[in-house]
């Protein structure tokens, strides 16, 4: 396999960029490994390029060629849990980020700081959807093709032409014959 040194003509590093590219190794989030960091930096520096980058490179390449086993093997290299997914490409993609975050750096404490602030706002907003509980002895009445529908909160769920369900949804799907969201059918805003 070919990798440029630093004096590689351009025409040759495109070249490798075209090959990454047809191999699916272009950028993380689009189904590739390498990071737009390390193509930008062989732009940029084109005469300069390091040793370093080459080897990162070249090790980011060969993971798409591993076998499941060899794979599996370099994840315990560098993780000490397993997949949360049991998909190759996934594991592809971590053990590259691991291994240009251990070259270059992780991520700096500035932008882990925002990722903190917008987790804690995000935990926020859910913490403040709130689940339908209403009280014991609730009447939820529904108007539906002319006749109207009374259900009754008791307390093991909700009480409807003599028989107890554990959902609205339930009582929504007996009385339309087809699957409904019980809190829209019957209008409850939560």
């Amino acid at each position: 396999m070919f990798l440029p040194s630093p004096a590689t003509p351009i025409r040759k590093i495109l070249k490798l960029e075209k090959k990454l590219i047809i191999t699916g190794l272009t950028y993380l989030g689009c189904g590739g490994v390498i990071t737009p960091t390390i193509l930008t930096r062989w732009r940029s520096n084109m005469i300069s390029n390091t040793q370093n980058d080459l080897s990162i490179i070249k090790q980011i390449i060969a993971l798409q060629s591993m076998d499941e086993n060899s794979l599996r093997n370099m994840w315990d290299k560098f993780f000490d849990y397993k997949p949360e997914v049991d998909s190759r490409q996934h594991m592809i993609s971590k053990i590259a980020y691991k291994i240009q975050e251990l070259a270059y750096g992780g991520i700096d404490p500035a932008t882990e700081e925002k990722i903190r602030e917008q987790a804690k706002k995000t935990s926020l907003k859910n913490k403040k959807k709130k689940k339908f509980q209403p009280q014991i002895g609730t009447k939820i009445v529904k108007k539906y093709h002319d006749k109207t529908y009374e259900v009754l909160v008791v307390d093991n769920g909700f009480a409807y032409e003599g028989n107890v369900f554990k959902s609205l949804s339930a009582i929504a799907n007996k009385i339309t014959g087809t699957k409904w969201n019980g809190l829209k059918f019957f209008g409850v805003n939560v």
